[in-house]
């Protein structure tokens, strides 16, 4: 494109517009403004109770919680992992995911691998 212009690690581009939503600010004027629950599907985690037996196995599927994001943007690996029978009381991720932890601080991720989240 013409009008790009890099800025540091940004991009600058030559048009801007106002999205109508104060608290955003101007976007560049090609980009379309849409609500996530329109383009995406959002899903809240859970826990398995540690109390049952076998809803964890340290070759299982990643359970991945807010003190996974460790300042990378992709998840590769989970400290703990969940069991298939696990997998009942929580949603499986699929593979390249967007990830937004909104507890404590916000952080933000990738899943690399079919994942589980708190």
């Amino acid at each position: 494109m013409k009008d790009l212009k890099q800025i540091g690690q940004y991009t600058s581009y030559s048009k801007y517009k106002d999205p109508r939503i104060d608290w955003i600010g101007e976007v560049p004027e090609h980009w379309e403004i849409r609500k996530l629950k329109y383009i995406s599907k959002i899903v809240t985690g859970g826990t398995p109770p540690k109390s049952e037996a076998g809803n964890y196995d340290e070759n299982g599927i990643p359970w991945i919680k807010p003190d996974n994001f460790d300042f990378k943007v992709e998840t590769y690996d989970t400290k703990e992992k969940i069991s298939t029978k696990g997998l009942s009381y929580v949603d499986l991720i699929p593979a390249n995911s967007s990830l937004v932890a909104c507890i404590g601080s916000i952080k933000v991720g990738v899943t690399i691998h079919p994942s589980a989240s708190v």
